[in-house]
């Protein structure tokens, strides 16, 4: 069994009934160990869409990577994603941001995530995770991550239970 965290992303549609179908989508294939609060931050790389709902989640997996990256683009495909422009709107996103300590750079998958310490969206909802957890490459925490990062945009805490 591997331990893998996903972060999950939604700026279309009902939000939060987008991030309770994706984890019950992912909860149906392995087990969620612990999830985040529910973060809203404006849309990184290209601003001009609405605001994104944020979370990150610690899964347990039998599959491998490329088994994991296989399912999470299953379960957007099943919730409506539409590819249409990088970086924009979308109804749901699920990214591998680690699994277990495996370093893999390939034309198919980048584990840890390529752009997770630039991104306050992604480093926020995995402090509450794994702040500690140290990066394979950069041998740096989550939390030293974050203290580090130059990314400016605000993650805001939503009052909601999911």
């Amino acid at each position: 069994m591997a331990i893998a965290h996903i972060h999950i992303g939604t700026n279309q549609g009902d939000l939060i009934a987008n991030l309770k179908l994706a984890i019950g989508k992912l909860g149906s294939k392995g087990t969620i160990l612990d999830q985040s609060h529910v973060y809203e931050t404006e849309a990184w790389g290209k601003q001009d869409q609405p605001n994104f709902y944020n979370m990150a989640l610690a899964f347990e997996t039998k599959l491998d990577p490329y088994g994991l990256l296989a399912l999470v683009n299953e379960i957007e495909n099943q919730l409506g994603r539409v590819r249409s422009e990088k970086w924009g709107e979308r109804i749901i996103d699920l990214d591998i941001i680690t699994y277990d300590d495996k370093v893999i750079c390939d034309e198919k998958l980048t584990i840890p995530h390529k752009h997770m310490a630039d991104r306050n969206f992604v480093l926020v909802p995995m402090i509450e995770l794994a702040g500690e957890w140290l990066h394979p490459t950069l041998n740096k925490t989550i939390d030293e991550l974050y203290v580090e990062c130059h990314d400016r945009c605000e993650v805001i805490l939503i009052d909601t239970t999911i």
